[in-house]
This record gives C-alpha cells, sequence and structure tokens, in this order.
C-alpha cells in the first residue's frame, strides 16, 4: 500500500514538474510528423519555379548569387529532389543555417532564408529548434533530454499504478466508458490512453534521447560491438596550380561509383564545396527520404583530380552504425516505410496522435487529483 501510494505521487509530481516542457514537445513533435509537407507548402515562394529546357551549371549559380550578394561565400549547395524546384546555397559568416535560393534555369535570385527570423516560411525550422533545444543550444538539449525522460517515467509509474491490484482485470481496465460525472470519465480516459500509447510513448522518448545525444550514443554502440566509427578524410590542401574540376563532373564519378559497384541510384542531395584549405568536397545522395540517415550515402572526391577518396555506401554499414541510424526513422515515425511501400502514412498518422496523447493524459490526470493535494502544491511553492 505504503509503496503504490510513492508511485502514485511520483507519477503525479513527474507530471507536474515537467508538464510545459513536455506539452512544447509533443505540439512541436506532432508537427515534425508531417516536417516535409508543412515546409513544402510553406516554401513555395523561394521553391517553386517553372521548367525549363536548360539548367544553369552550379558554378554558374553561385556567380550569380555572388552578384546578388557581394561579399557573401557559399560554403555547399542542396539539390532539389525533382525538377521544377529551386537551388539553395548555404552561406558563410551567417546565422546558422542562413541560405539563399536561385531559379536554376533562369539564375532568378529567389531570397534569402535565415534560420532565426520570424516567418511562416521557417515554422518547420523552429519547431525544429524547439523541439530539439527549445531554442536554447546545448543547455536547452539537456533539458529536452531531461523532459523526455521524466515522460518515460510517467509512462512507466502509469502503467504500474493501472495494472489492477492482485491482477484482477476487468473489461473497464481496456474500453472506453464514459459516465456522469466527468472525474470518472476523465479516470477512464487517462488510464485506457496511456495503456494504448505507453509503448509507442516509452520508444519515442527513448529514441529522442539517442538522437539528442547522438554522438556519444553511437560512440558507445559502437564500442558494444566493437565495430570501428565511420570517419570523415582528413583535409587535403589544394594544389595551386590546378582549378577545381565542375561540380556537375563530380556528381557523375560519385554517381557512375555507387551504381557500380554498390548497385544503388540514390539521388544527389547536397554538395560541400572545396576551399583554398581543402580540396576535398562531400556528395550526398538520398534513398527514401522516409529512412532519413538509414538510406543515406557520402562520397568524398578529391576536387580538382576527381579521384574518390572515400565512400560511405547506404546498405553497407557497420551493424552500429546501422542500428543508430535506425533511432530516427522510429522516432519521426517513418519506419512504416520499410515494411510497405506508403507505409510510412500509417505509422505517422499513429505517432502524430501518440505525440499528442501526453497533453490529453495531463488535463485528465490533472481533473482527477483531489483538491486537498492541489492545496499542498500551492502551499509548499508559496
Amino acid at each position: 500500500m505504503k509503496t503504490r501510494l510513492f508511485i502514485n505521487k511520483l507519477h503525479f509530481y513527474l507530471a507536474l514538474i515537467a508538464a510545459l516542457p513536455i506539452a512544447v514537445l509533443c505540439i512541436t513533435g506532432s508537427i515534425l510528423v508531417y516536417k516535409e509537407a508543412i515546409d513544402g507548402y510553406f516554401t513555395r515562394p523561394y521553391m517553386e519555379v517553372e521548367v525549363q529546357d536548360r539548367k544553369m551549371s552550379i558554378a554558374d549559380m553561385r556567380v550569380r548569387l555572388q552578384e546578388e550578394l557581394p561579399g557573401k561565400e557559399f560554403l555547399g549547395v542542396v539539390l532539389p529532389e525533382r525538377e521544377g524546384l529551386s537551388y539553395f546555397f548555404w552561406m558563410k559568416d551567417a546565422p546558422f543555417w542562413t541560405v539563399a535560393y536561385i531559379n536554376p534555369y533562369t539564375g532568378e535570385f529567389k531570397g534569402v532564408r535565415a534560420w532565426e527570423d520570424w516567418t511562416m516560411a521557417n515554422i518547420i525550422w523552429w519547431a525544429t529548434d524547439l523541439h530539439y533545444s527549445f531554442k536554447w543550444g546545448r543547455v536547452g538539449s539537456y533539458i529536452v533530454a531531461a523532459s523526455s525522460l521524466t515522460l518515460f517515467f510517467s509512462v512507466i509509474t502509469g502503467l504500474v499504478l493501472w495494472w489492477p491490484r492482485k491482477s484482477r482485470f476487468y473489461s473497464g481496465k481496456f474500453t472506453l466508458r464514459f459516465h456522469k460525472r466527468w472525474k470518472q470519465t476523465a479516470f477512464n480516459l487517462h488510464g485506457v490512453l496511456g495503456l494504448y500509447t505507453s509503448l509507442i510513448l516509452a520508444v519515442v522518448t527513448l529514441t529522442g534521447i539517442t538522437i539528442t545525444f547522438f554522438e556519444p550514443f553511437g560512440q558507445l554502440i559502437h564500442a558494444i560491438t566493437r565495430e570501428e566509427a565511420p570517419k570523415h578524410p582528413d583535409a587535403m590542401k589544394p594544389d595551386p596550380a590546378e582549378e577545381f574540376l565542375p561540380a556537375e563532373i563530380l556528381l557523375d564519378t560519385a554517381r557512375t561509383q555507387l551504381k557500380e559497384r554498390y548497385g544503388i541510384e540514390p539521388k544527389p542531395q547536397s554538395i560541400t564545396f572545396p576551399t583554398a584549405e581543402n580540396a576535398v568536397t562531400e556528395i550526398g545522395w538520398q534513398g527514401r527520404s522516409e529512412m532519413v540517415g538509414l538510406e543515406h550515402s557520402h562520397v568524398f572526391l578529391n576536387a580538382q583530380t576527381g579521384e574518390i577518396i572515400k565512400v560511405e555506401a547506404a546498405g553497407v554499414t557497420t551493424s552500429a552504425e546501422t542500428f543508430v541510424h535506425w533511432m530516427s526513422p522510429i522516432h519521426y515515425g517513418t519506419w512504416g516505410e520499410a515494411v510497405f511501400k506508403n507505409g510510412d502514412l500509417v505509422t505517422r498518422f499513429i505517432w502524430l496522435v501518440a505525440a499528442l496523447v501526453p497533453i490529453f493524459l495531463m488535463i485528465s490526470g490533472f481533473s482527477i487529483v483531489k483538491k486537498s493535494r492541489w492545496k499542498n502544491v500551492i502551499k509548499r511553492s508559496l
């Protein structure tokens, strides 16, 4: 009896302490379940262009942007998934993730978009920043992890309280029932919703923590499996007498390597430009976007000679790397695509519902708490 009373109090205070951050995580998380569709809708003024017969080269687009934005340097470019979309170049010496958009057919400058600007076009960027760190950098990410852990223990303590004494189950434990009194309805709603979403919530919270501590988590898994973690190649000083090859040639070289050696034909996603200090260029390739990092490939080349330095091909990774990268599609609810075509539509919807459930659990849970307990909470806070 004393143990159950302690767990009851623990369950209440865990929810009370972390109610606000958990609510923020739930709301932003539900938005991020459909981040691609939402971002695509609100960034249409930047992204949508009319398809034409010929495209400019990436080098010419870069020159055009430097004319439009004198004194700015560009670190790389993100390539569109399909025709009829802008290219966007990310900028050096600018606030984190500031990009310039350009029409690849006409060279029309489509504008600059900065992470910190509060516009509807940035709703996904803001939701991402809030979800990962409450817009408070590294300290915020620790608070996010602590809030996720709190929600996890709330789920565990809730299951303990739901489990009937002497394991005597009855139908009311598993079905929603509406009563004349709100407290009875809320009690039933709290228990049933909590039960059916407990597994998903536990998985989402734990995978979220692994994403927050992605690097140390990866190091831990590699240490457990005794496999070597992948490393980016060292910087390579360029030969001042040689010029860098056009990005299109490097793309073709990398594409051929992935197709002939690894049997995959992913879409090119991004290119980092070589610099006066480093001749290495990295080309990112995307498989199914729903699988996040699992089907991404990376090819590193010498931008002056076209020599391939290193290839990180999707499907040719260590078991540790595969396990680590599974955390993202599981957390985002896109893993259904791995089960059957368009399966992510099902799992995204389930994850959307589950992401909002903790808010209803807190509302229903707080509404059934006795007035005397609330009075004690208020007294202690004064």
